[in-house]
């Protein structure tokens, strides 16, 4: 992986703004971190899409999932009552975490939703990607769909009400600088570690998918492997 001189100096820029975005624009700290999500979030659909020419319409899945899970393991550890009764209460319930199990709980949900939203790609690439073209497109985006109607149907997870996040353990200005840099701090490391792995032989057997599947696969590129793999990169920083 190799950065030309233009390049540099707008990766310097862009990140110069980025680490410095809530001092000088504070009343837009927030707006700014969806801005880095949705950059987190492109960056990712990428990897299938852009690389492989698979156009997933149901990469927001991962997204919803990893939500969830990162939401009942904060629960689950530091919460005497368990997650059922925290999800039956519909939000009534906020229980005052201290700073150390807030950020410990957030920082065991985030791994945990990675994790899982990267199980559950595994196990549906196993008959999705018998679908090519706009039948995957379609067939990805009618899975998010099965995926929400089936998650609002189970109590434990809150039902149609959903799960309300814990309540963070501090200033509401710090709150929002929090989650910017968080938000900022995964799109960047996403960013450079997909750039990086584009430049392998990742990268060539993922363009050499897009450009002729039937192709690939006669040159014994193992296609399906590598559609997983694309598929749960990017499954996995969607879901943290």
């Amino acid at each position: 992986m190799s950065i030309n001189k233009n390049s540099f100096w707008a990766y310097v820029t862009l990140g110069a703004l980025g680490i410095f975005g809530p001092i000088l624009f504070p009343d837009y700290t927030l707006s700014i971190a969806y801005l880095w999500m949705m950059v987190l979030m492109a960056s990712t659909w990428d990897t299938l899409g852009g690389q492989m020419g698979y156009n997933s319409l149901g990469n927001i899945t991962f997204f919803g999932v990893g939500m969830y899970v990162s939401a009942i393991v904060q629960v689950s550890f530091f919460y005497e009552g368990g997650v059922a009764e925290y999800t039956s209460a519909m939000g009534s319930i906020k229980p005052e975490f201290t700073a150390a199990q807030y950020f410990w709980g957030l920082s065991l949900g985030v791994i945990a939703a990675g994790v899982a939203a990267l199980a559950m790609s595994l196990v549906f690439s196993t008959f999705m990607f018998g679908l090519r073209g706009p039948y995957f497109a379609i067939g990805s985006l009618g899975l998010a769909i099965a995926v929400a109607e089936i998650t609002i149907t189970i109590n434990y997870v809150g039902g149609a009400s959903g799960i309300s996040m814990p309540l963070f353990p501090g200033e509401i200005e710090f709150r929002s600088t929090f989650f910017y840099m968080l938000c900022f701090v995964f799109a960047v490391v996403s960013h450079f570690l997909l750039r990086w792995l584009y430049s392998t032989q990742f990268g060539l057997a993922a363009n050499a998918i897009r450009d002729d599947e039937d192709k690939a696969e006669a040159m014994g590129i193992p296609t399906l492997a590598y559609k997983r793999l694309g598929w749960g990169i990017a499954a996995f920083f969607m879901g943290c």
